[in-house]
């Protein structure tokens, strides 16, 4: 192996963990602060609510159907 692709794998290595890092402590932060806010309010109808805000911004043409699956349901 060339040592330009061992000095370039070894730099891919450490920023992919410094990153994958960086993603475990926001996931602590996230679920600290869901622990924070329990008390507060609802948190599980929060995150039903967030996850189907996510889906909206996604899909903005398919709101209507969304809106009339979820009724359906409902019934």
């Amino acid at each position: 192996m060339s040592e330009v692709m061992k000095n370039e794998i070894n730099e891919f290595m450490n920023r992919l963990i410094n990153i994958e890092n960086e993603l475990d402590t926001l996931k602590d932060d996230r679920k600290e602060l869901f622990k924070e806010f329990e008390d507060k309010l609802d948190t599980r109808a929060f995150k039903a609510a967030l996850s189907i805000y996510k889906i909206r911004l996604k899909n903005v043409d398919s709101t209507n159907t969304i809106e009339t699956m979820v009724d359906i349901l409902e019934e």
